[in-house]
């Protein structure tokens, strides 16, 4: 649980129920029935007072086990006399529950979808799918399909949504597919870190149109209902963000890190006896070297910056910070193939032309240019290059988001690849591909990464 202030409560729907007294299985939002889950209808919101009113009515009662059965009967959870809220004059603990991105969304309802998909197309057939997908860049490779797949992380349920759609075509019908589409045009735009009542309405419109197409998995006998709570959830996504802002600032995946950095690696650390104070002690450790860390790099950042701002002329006041931004890649510090002849890296990469588009490329680079007549009679330098398989590259993240980086592959044929592997790559080529679209950019099949 994360409280602040205001107060915000971010947890499942089993901690959600409990905090604010509700009955499991309904929403603790508002007073939608459970078999009213599945309808897009707004039901009236519970408020503290509404709660208070109901337990207060159900004490009069003459014993326990009816006390129970009036707040039941009215989706209150019967086992709480004094709610710990109820001192909280100026908190309504219905308004406190906020999104979940992941427990919701991934490890909710489109875990749902999945399932459902899997019972409609099968699951061989959708593993099929799956297997047959070519690589892409930040795509997931499920080499032997997702039915095998257990203790599923929310990454791996995020991998799965980029591919998941892609997979059904031409194996559901229309109707499914857009019941599918719907969903993930909702899940992708509720993480967007920023809002306006443009993108709000894209949520709405996605979450109207789930509800046109869903009745598809009841009449092909996949559902028999669809009153889920945490489907119903996202009824108040929207509300939420116009309430608390945008997802991000309450999603519970962050806090699903902290027993990977707090538990699990702090465990690793000790001799396995004895390992609380072990524990304390290492995290006290990383504590410290946290705080050394962030010093020494704000210093070497000020130094740097001082060090510019005296050596350096006063940027242009027309450029744009998209423009001056740089990214970087990097390889391996060994090359996978080393002096490999020219000759056989075309017949390898399957680029026959390689040596005229490298003899051309370096003389766009070089001073003084030959002329294309001379160009084509020319000979390389040399015959042998090192060749590399992959590399990455980590380009300039939007706004505030975390630093990401793609990889790039170019292996050639051999026995156990004997197609090999090139990943296609948009190259920019002029400064017009600043602006949206493709002008100033060409798409290339990456065949090699040479260091001459």
């Amino acid at each position: 649980m994360c409280i602040s202030d205001p107060y915000l409560l971010c947890g499942r729907l089993p901690e959600q129920c409990l905090v604010t007294c509700t009955k499991y299985g309904t929403c603790p939002k508002c007073q939608c029935p459970a078999d009213s889950l599945g309808d897009p209808k707004a039901a009236p919101e519970r408020t503290r007072q509404w709660t208070e009113k109901i337990i207060n009515d159900a004490k009069v009662s003459d014993s326990p086990r009816e006390f129970h059965k009036e707040c039941m009967s009215h989706d209150v959870t019967g086992g709480v006399y004094t709610p710990f809220w109820q001192d909280f004059p100026y908190t309504d603990i219905h308004k406190c529950i906020t999104p979940d991105i992941l427990h919701q969304l991934y490890q909710g309802i489109f875990k749902h979808i999945v399932a459902w998909c899997q019972r409609i197309v099968g699951e061989k057939a959708l593993d099929q799918r799956i297997q047959a997908l070519p690589f892409g860049v930040g795509l997931r490779q499920f080499k032997h399909g997702i039915s095998k797949l257990s203790q599923i992380s929310g990454s791996e349920r995020k991998n799965m949504a980029k591919i998941l759609l892609g997979c059904l075509s031409g194996l559901m019908a229309p109707t499914g597919i857009k019941a599918v589409r719907a969903l993930l045009d909702f899940i992708y735009l509720s993480q967007y870190s920023s809002h306006n009542q443009e993108t709000l309405a894209y949520m709405r419109d996605a979450l109207k149109d789930f509800h046109k197409y869903k009745h598809y998995f009841i009449d092909i006998k996949c559902r028999e209902h669809l009153n889920l709570p945490k489907l119903h959830s996202l009824n108040h996504y929207i509300d939420s963000i116009e309430l608390f802002g945008t997802t991000d600032n309450y999603n519970t995946e962050m806090f699903e890190q902290l027993h990977i950095d707090f538990a699990k690696h702090g465990w690793r650390a000790t001799n396995q006896r004895d390992e609380f104070p072990q524990m304390i002690r290492w995290l006290s450790q990383q504590e410290k070297l946290s705080y050394f860390n962030a010093l020494t790099k704000q210093r070497l950042s000020e130094n740097h910056s001082a060090l510019n701002s005296t050596n350096s002329p006063m940027p242009d006041s027309n450029s744009t910070g998209a423009s001056s931004r740089r990214w970087f890649k990097t390889i391996a510090k060994y090359p996978n193939y080393p002096q490999r002849p020219i000759s056989l890296i075309q017949q390898l990469h399957n680029a026959p032309d390689f040596a005229f588009y490298l003899q051309k490329y370096l003389n766009s680079i070089r001073e003084p240019r030959l002329p294309n007549q001379t160009l084509q009679s020319a000979t390389l330098p040399f015959s042998q290059l090192d060749v590399y398989n992959m590399f990455r590259f980590h380009p300039v993240p939007l706004n505030d988001d975390e630093e990401e980086y793609d990889i790039v592959k170019a292996i050639p044929r051999s026995k156990s690849m004997p197609d090999g592997r090139f990943d296609t790559a948009v190259v920019m080529t002029s400064k017009e591909a600043e602006s949206h679209g493709l002008k100033g950019k060409w798409l290339e099949v990456v065949i090699t990464q040479d260091l001459i």
